[in-house]
């Protein structure tokens, strides 16, 4: 008998299917300063990145399971992270391919 297949999914219920984005930023102090003004983004001292978090400003996303969907225990949910490589190489982590693109709401 063959093993039964599992699809992972994120806590978002969507696919996982990890994905690394690189950006070469101009004006870091800019983008650091966007960062410190967004509750869905924190400092994560010890890993030494930022965290994007389907938390606040986030929870207007879209994604297969709400943000009301996920139990308690689960959230604070990591959508993504970023951390830099040089002083103007920004790397994103992000858990699903889809999260790449602009989704249209509505």
């Amino acid at each position: 008998m063959k093993p039964k297949k599992t699809l992972i999914t994120t806590h978002t219920g969507e696919p996982s299917q990890p994905v690394r984005i690189y950006y070469q930023v101009v004006k870091p102090k800019t983008v650091l300063g966007v960062f410190k003004k967004l509750r869905c983004v924190y400092w994560e001292k010890p890993l030494q990145r930022w965290r994007w978090a389907y938390e606040h400003e986030a929870q207007k996303l879209r994604f297969e399971r709400s943000y009301a969907k996920i139990p308690k225990e689960a959230k604070p949910v990591i959508i993504g992270e970023f951390f830099w490589r040089g002083e103007q190489e920004l790397w994103n982590l992000l858990n699903k391919s889809g999260r790449t693109r602009h989704k249209k709401s509505g």
